[in-house]
């Protein structure tokens, strides 16, 4: 057998021994302790009407959180087992205005425990997909490949189909798209690499031509300067006069779900056939040079980086590659409507303990999970042992086992003594089929929490939680180390090469404040580090104190003013002093009980005989000030009446 198989057989049974013995923001950062989803917005609308939503949906338990909208206020919501939040999109949110448009129409959620699976989806009739959005640990990244929708030209909507690519820039980055020999871009866009600059929270969708074959973005390489999510597939109908694969029924949808990059991919993948053969199709693509890909057991070809490898599948299937790749999967319940899922690779995680996995099913649907086969009997459907289960080995890897499962509409809930993977097609059988194909699981980044530093991870504490350092992705966390480089850490932070530790990344101009009013502080979003310049002399600045006024730099930078002028009090007999402490002038000294002034003798303006009366004064620092307008002193020093 080749040696990924041999090594993937190994790890699953030392991983079972182990089990038996054991705020609207600016820039979105994940706040620490929190999981979190960039959600990437839906297409526009195809040319026939539906409706798009996000699930949110907890596995276990309560999970809360928030849900913004680019521009608007953070929305709390709070999900229970069993009952999902349904958080509507429509054109002005969470669904994208246009092609080749930067624009703010991602979502940014929130959780404050692990436990949610979170969809976006496009709802309608017989028409319908989803894309099954990874947390931040999993999705975030700065490198991945495009995995492009089977149905992209095609028969009865020739101006319709096409491959699209989408991306979510949390924090503001440059995108760098390398698409195919060939492709030719949608949208008056001009052939070859595009360039995208994208502000912080901004979204972009890169379309290719429709209305002929050859654009397939397959293998396309995206890279960024700065963490962004990333969703592909497309949208095509199948039909006579369609390009791969051709369909005698005459059907189509849209296909799409969340990339991981490819510090998360792997080399053995095991993918089931969905009731759809007219529309199943498996593609592997390379991310090296002389990847050899082999269809249980058998070696079927060798790829470059890029180029992909497309099968029609009709049996549970075992890939194994021999360089980490990606495999792409369009299946569906109905003749071709189907939707594309990224296939996780095959790790499970010992010291991961019991897991649970919810979700909704629109329609009727089945799932296929993929587990350790020494635990197929703890796989429970809603709390129950499944109704209408059928397992089989995976071929050439008898330690793990695929069940399908037949599932009613509605909410459910997964759960098993340990970690597994689990696949889900469905179809509304009163308006036809429909293609909502999602992989709901915690992608693992393979051999993370074996307690083995592999090349590929950053750190390795022998489990997969998030909190205690390292990541359940094999980062390290924030204040955590040593690292020499930003992939080390999460995707939230940035390694310090002065002290070695990931520390937090910056979201903007206000996170970077060292209080020197002599300097000037930004923050550069693209590598989340802060950057100082020193004011030069003379230079207004501002050194935080209210008490101080007219300061400007000195040569030897320090922030220096006058004292603040509060002018006359209102009670002249009293002395407006400034109060740092409170932000203001305040009234000291008082020494009469009445309305009072200080008393002067004066003699009036040409007056004959002179006129006596009073002249207000006050004091400033302990000394009396006078206002002499219209009149001289004669009498004094002045009193208090």
């Amino acid at each position: 057998m080749p040696l990924s198989t041999r090594a993937l057989l190994a790890a699953v049974v030392a991983a079972l021994s182990l089990a038996g013995a054991a705020s609207t923001a600016r820039a979105q950062n994940c706040p620490q302790n929190k999981t979190c989803f960039y959600v990437p917005p839906q297409m526009p609308a195809p040319p026939h009407a539906v409706t798009w939503d996000i699930v949110l949906a907890a596995a276990t338990g309560t999970v809360s959180g928030t849900y913004t909208f680019p521009g608007q206020s953070a929305q709390p919501f709070t999900a229970t087992a069993g009952t999902p939040v349904f958080v509507p999109l429509s054109t002005t949110t969470g669904v994208a205005s246009a092609y080749a448009v930067a624009e703010t129409r991602g979502v940014f959620v929130v959780a404050d425990a692990p436990q949610l699976s979170v969809v976006a989806r496009e709802i309608s009739g017989p028409w319908n997909s989803s894309a099954t959005i990874k947390d931040h640990n999993t999705a975030l990244g700065t490198r991945f490949r495009v995995g492009g929708y089977t149905l992209d030209e095609a028969g009865s909507f020739p101006t319709t189909g096409h491959d699209v690519v989408i991306f979510y820039a949390p924090l503001g980055a440059t995108v760098t798209v390398t698409p195919p020999a060939g492709v030719a871009w949608g949208d008056g866009l001009a052939a070859g690499v595009r360039v995208i600059i994208l502000a912080p929270q901004q979204t972009y969708l890169l379309r290719t031509l429709s209305g002929g074959c050859g654009y397939d973005l397959t293998g396309a390489l995206v890279t960024a300067d700065a963490p962004i999510s990333v969703v592909s597939g497309g949208r095509g109908w199948g039909g006579s006069g369609g390009c791969e694969p051709t369909s005698a029924t005459g059907c189509g949808d849209d296909g799409l779900d969340n990339l991981i990059p490819t510090s998360g991919l792997g080399t053995v993948y095991a993918v089931d056939a969905y009731p759809a053969p007219d529309g199943d199709r498996v593609t592997v693509v390379a991310d090296s040079a002389d990847t050899e890909v082999w269809i249980n057991g058998a070696l079927t070809t060798t790829l470059q980086p890029g180029q992909k490898y497309r099968f029609a599948n009709t049996s549970l299937t075992l890939i194994e590659t021999s360089a980490p790749a990606y495999v792409f999967q369009d299946a569906g319940e109905d003749r071709c409507e189907h939707g594309m899922s990224i296939i996780p690779p095959l790790s499970f995680a010992a010291s991961g303990g019991a897991q649970t996995l919810a979700f909704n099913v629109h329609g009727s649907g089945e799932i296929s999970a993929f587990l350790p086969t020494a635990q197929v009997g703890s796989l429970l459907i809603d709390g129950a042992a499944p109704v209408g289960a059928s397992s089989a080995t995976v071929p050439g890897l008898p330690t793990v086992t695929r069940v399908r499962v037949p599932l009613a509409g509605g909410n459910h809930a997964v759960s098993a003594a340990g970690d597994f993977q689990l696949g889900l097609v469905s179809q509304n059988t009163a308006a036809g089929g429909t293609g909502l194909f999602a992989y709901y699981n915690r992608f693992r980044v393979p051999g993370c929490g074996d307690d083995t530093l592999d090349a590929s991870e950053a750190c390795d504490d022998g489990n997969v939680v998030d909190g205690d350092g390292c990541s359940a992705a094999c980062r390290f966390e924030v204040g955590y180390g040593p690292c020499d480089d930003d992939g080390q850490c999460v995707a939230s932070g940035r390694c310090d090469l002065d002290t070695g530790l990931c520390v937090g990344r910056c979201n903007d101009d206000a996170d970077c404040d060292d209080g020197d009013g002599c300097t000037a502080d930004s923050c550069n979003t693209f590598t989340g580090a802060c950057q100082t310049t020193p004011l030069a002399s003379g230079a207004s600045c501002d050194d935080g104190l209210f008490c101080t006024e007219d300061t400007v730099c000195s040569a030897q930078g320090e922030c220096l003013g006058a004292p603040l002028s509060c002018g006359p009090p209102a009670d002249y007999c009293d002395e407006a002093l400034c109060d740092e402490d409170a932000n203001q002038c305040v009234e000291q000294g008082r020494s009469c009980a009445s309305e009072r002034h200080y008393l002067f003798g004066v003699v009036s303006d040409g007056g004959d005989p002179p006129t006596y009366g009073s002249i207000r004064c006050w004091r400033v620092g302990g000394v009396v000030q006078c206002d002499m307008s219209g009149g001289e002193l004669v009498v004094g020093p002045p009193v208090c009446e």
